[in-house]
């Protein structure tokens, strides 16, 4: 009998991620070794249940970076699957050349991610078609990363993220919970973006955002 694949989930959103361990409980081939809110406190779960494929959000790329490296570390077989809401290129990019087999956006269908797991499980690379990345390098340095085209070229990779965050409508209280740093951090990250993008407030922030969207999908 063919061995189930082993899947660890690593995500901050709690009803999300007992979704998602429902929807690929219900698969005969795919077993989910354990769930957990954030890479440093899965490190030892990691060791033990040594998961065949392990689904994680990231937040930003320097977020991102330490997250994959914790886990590469902890389980440097598995393959990494992310699953997220940040939409960067460069992000996108970063995270490919780290190692990331697969980079999804969170508002896929659920019942979708079995079949990209099993995908990622054989080795094969996935992102989500809409990103239109362009093709990555594993040995090409950061600093090319750097020259992708930002939408806001005062905010660093980083803010851009947060900005979509907010956009989204999360509370400083559940960016911190999203990314791991404490909410005094957050609101000091959120007030430093905001005064970089002239914004008044955060809900003109979250227009600048939209604004910009819409005049990328004109330029498709």
């Amino acid at each position: 009998m063919k061995e189930k694949l082993r899947v660890g989930l690593i995500d901050p959103h709690v009803l999300y991620r007992r979704n998602l361990c429902a929807s690929l409980q219900s698969e005969t081939d795919i077993e989910v070794v354990f769930e957990e809110d954030c890479p440093k406190d899965a490190i030892n779960l990691l060791t033990i249940a040594r998961p065949d494929v392990i689904i994680i959000d990231i937040f930003g790329i320097k977020a991102g970076d330490t997250a994959l490296e914790m886990v590469a570390s902890a389980c440097p077989k598995a393959f990494v699957l992310v699953l997220t809401n940040i939409e960067q290129q460069n992000v996108v990019v970063r995270t490919m050349q780290l190692g990331a087999r697969a980079y999804v956006l969170k508002n896929i269908d659920h019942r979708q991610i079995p079949e990209i797991v099993r995908i990622v499980s054989s080795g094969i690379e996935y992102v989500t078609p809409e990103l239109k990345v362009p093709h990555w390098d594993r040995n090409t340095t950061t600093q090319s990363v750097g020259n992708i085209k930002s939408g806001f070229p005062g905010l660093n990779p980083d803010e851009e993220a947060l900005l979509k965050l907010i956009a989204d409508g999360l509370t400083n209280k559940e960016i911190s919970a999203n990314i791991g740093a404490s909410v005094a951090s957050v609101s000091s990250s959120v007030s430093k973006m905001l005064k970089k993008l002239n914004a008044r407030d955060r809900l003109h922030a979250a227009l600048l955002y939209a604004g910009s969207q819409k005049m990328e999908a004109s330029q498709i």
